[in-house]
């Protein structure tokens, strides 16, 4: 698979800050390539992340390309305030996945390795017997890694704390 920096878009990350201010709980996927993500502020100083503004410069066909931030993490997760889940490995001892975005941004990590999920109906996959006749529904289970697993553990967890409040957030 071919990996790609996470894009930070400023534009997303002010638009989610907007949200969380306006008592929205957002919380999102990490990503899947490996890369060390850091908040804007750090917490220990106060001040910028003293890898906030790392870029990278691509050169293609001898032209530089606009330099591109390397540690902001990917919108909208990178967003201040909002919940950014990294992912665990399926070993036993709560390492992180190889492939999960990690750094002192990622703010918890959850089961994110061969987590069945609802697969669109193509093979492979294990079929589910309740919805074996109606294939355009997505008649099968299949197991599958990434931060977009773990994420939605994080969230389901986040409503169970959040019922019967009557303000919850981030």
């Amino acid at each position: 698979s071919k990996t790609l920096i996470p894009a930070d878009v400023p534009s997303l990350r002010a638009d989610v800050e907007d949200a969380i201010e306006d008592g929205v709980v957002i919380i999102g996927a990490a990503g899947n390539d490996n890369f060390y993500s850091v908040p804007e502020i750090d917490p220990n100083t106060q001040g910028t992340h003293v890898d906030w503004n790392n870029t990278v410069v691509y050169n293609v066909g001898g032209t530089n390309l606009n330099p591109h931030y390397h540690n902001r993490g990917g919108s909208p997760a990178n967003a201040k305030g909002a919940i950014c889940v990294g992912a665990l490995s399926a070993v036993e001892d709560f390492r992180r996945a190889e492939f999960t975005n990690h750094g002192p941004r990622i703010d918890v990590f959850a089961a994110g390795q061969n987590i069945l999920s609802a697969w669109n109906g193509l093979n492979p996959g294990v079929v589910d017997a309740k919805y074996q006749n109606t294939p355009s529904v997505g008649d099968r289970f299949y197991t599958l890694n990434g931060t977009s697993m773990a994420s939605p553990q994080v969230a389901g967890i986040a409503a169970c704390l959040a019922s019967g409040k009557e303000r919850f957030t981030n």
